[in-house]
């Protein structure tokens, strides 16, 4: 089973390893459009970027799951961030794949426009999905009365996970902007095992120590991120 790298119950506030994270996904925005030029026929100049509607979409979503990313990591995320999370390739590593994936489909003349656009819608439910989710438990957790207390209204009265099922929207969303739908099938499979078999199973041993039998009740109703399905 692969290691979960969630510091759950550890509250160190750690700021290099969210500064040194923070510089790199901003930066890897900006070598993302200088690479875009150089792997696209027909964008000559950035300027050309801002003018072809479907990378300007892709980068426009881009922007805004790289903001909700470091939101969650400035003003919601409680638990210790690692040097490991801070420096491993990870979100980055798959902009830039799909960026290529993108240049290689506008090369060969794939009509990817209508791809862009549902991409594009699932990636903005995703994200909001995932920060309504977390702010949620965040107002929840700020109150004094609730302390040890679990949260069990808003979208967690769906499913166990409502920001992993947001996190899995807009991850599967890019993909499917570069106008390969079986990209996005790969993609939507990859980080549903990737949750089922790292994230999920540590979770559930921290949630039931935490919270003992009312973790079970609420738990043993719901499912884990598609409401009546998974």
């Amino acid at each position: 089973m692969l290691k979960d790298h969630i510091q759950r119950g550890d509250y160190t506030n750690q700021t290099s390893p969210k500064l040194v994270f923070s510089g790199i996904r901003i930066t890897g925005v900006f070598v993302g459009v200088f690479l875009m030029v150089y792997w696209t026929n027909g964008l000559e100049s950035l300027s050309d970027v801002w003018k072809n509607a479907p990378v300007l979409l892709f980068f426009a979503c881009l922007f805004l799951a790289v903001a909700q990313q470091l939101y969650w990591l400035w003003a919601i995320a409680r638990e210790r961030f690692t040097w490991f999370m801070a420096l491993f390739p990870w979100n980055t590593g798959l902009d830039l794949l799909w960026l290529y994936f993108l240049s290689n489909a506008l090369n060969r003349g794939v009509p990817v426009i209508i791809w862009v656009y549902l991409g594009a819608v699932l990636c903005v439910a995703g994200l909001l999905i995932e920060l309504i989710s977390n702010l949620q438990l965040q107002f929840f957790k700020r109150e004094p009365g609730n302390e040890g207390k679990l949260f069990t209204g808003g979208l967690f009265s769906l499913v166990i996970h409502p920001n992993y099922t947001g996190y899995l929207l807009w991850r599967t969303a890019f993909p499917l902007m570069t106008g390969y739908p079986l990209a996005a099938g790969v993609a939507f499979i990859f980080h549903l095992a990737q949750f089922y078999f790292q994230a999920h199973p540590p979770f559930i041993r921290y949630m039931h120590q935490k919270y003992g039998r009312d973790w079970e009740i609420y738990s043993s109703n719901r499912k884990r991120i598609i409401p009546g399905l998974l």
